[in-house]
């Protein structure tokens, strides 16, 4: 799917406005949540964080285990991906650690095991990288995740090819 930034910052600024009328903590931390989204989509990642957190933060206080969980680092965009593309790699890790304890599917464990991995091979810690990659794709295959399979295979490419091992990495592409 793809996402018009310009939109979710509008709307979500007219939702958010809407939400406070009418004193709707959910529907303001899903507003914040899609404004950060727009600017996660224009490269905007001070302003996503600063969104994000807000919605994070309103989460918590309504104890909603799967929205934090998708801020902290579960789906593909959240805080754990800012810090990541910001080059804040230890924040990064925090964040998907953090998630990883609030998850219970397969799919959803895979996702964070793999995000993991990516940090630790940012860091050039390729056995860990790939210990957490394989551990990610066991999960995924179990839950018959596609997706996920598709990205933590080429992830474990890229960690077999930066680590020099040609052969292993060609066998996941």
């Amino acid at each position: 799917a793809r996402v018009d930034p310009n939109s979710a910052i509008r709307y979500g600024s007219e939702a958010l406005e809407l939400a406070q009328e009418l004193n709707f903590t959910r529907g303001l931390a899903l507003a914040y949540k899609n404004v950060g989204l727009g600017y996660y989509f224009q490269s905007e990642y001070t302003e996503a964080y600063s969104n994000w957190y807000a919605s994070l933060e309103l989460y918590e206080e309504l104890d909603n285990e799967q929205g934090i969980a998708n801020l902290l680092g579960l789906g593909s965009i959240n805080l754990g991906e800012v810090y990541y593309k910001m080059g804040a790699y230890d924040s990064a890790l925090f964040h998907f650690e953090k998630s990883l304890m609030l998850v219970s599917s397969q799919s959803e464990i895979a996702t964070a095991l793999s995000s993991i991995g990516r940090i630790y091979a940012e860091r050039g810690d390729y056995q860990a990288a790939i210990k957490y990659h394989r551990d990610g794709l066991d999960m995924a295959r179990k839950e018959n995740a596609q997706m996920e399979t598709v990205k933590i295979l080429l992830a474990l490419a890229g960690a077999y090819a930066s680590q020099g091992n040609a052969q292993l990495a060609i066998g996941f592409f």
